[in-house]
């Protein structure tokens, strides 16, 4: 009895070791890292995360931290849904633990005259 107790014993505290181990993160990714888009216009912005043995397009169960250097040329929320506020450049940053990756925003007024953002959507 003793030792079927000690054996059940070990087992679950082995189980408990091995489900508590949390993944390491090697890098996170956003893509596109530029992108040139109209004041007013909103695009999603994606990232993968690459983990030691591995990696995954935002799983559900790691958290990405998304923000704007200047939330007065673009903003964006927690899914990585970026809106272009006014002209200008910023940079949309995915943050996950220590690691992080940015996709620099270029926002223009409109197309008209901008041969950079025609170049990229003919």
């Amino acid at each position: 009895m003793k030792l079927s107790l000690y054996i059940i014993c070990v087992t679950l505290l082995a189980l408990a070791t091995s489900c508590s181990n949390k993944l390491s993160i090697k890098s996170v990714n956003v893509y596109p890292t530029t992108l040139t888009i109209v004041k007013g216009d909103s695009i999603r912005v994606t990232a993968t995360i690459d983990f030691l043995g591995g990696n995954f397009n935002e799983p559900n169960f790691i958290r990405l931290n998304w923000s704007s250097e200047n939330n007065d040329i673009a903003i964006v929320d927690n899914t990585g849904y970026v809106k272009a506020i006014s002209a200008g450049s910023t940079n949309i940053v995915a943050t996950c633990e220590n690691k992080s990756s940015k996709c620099t925003i270029t926002v223009v007024n409109d197309t008209t005259n901008n041969t950079e953002y025609q170049n990229i959507f003919p």
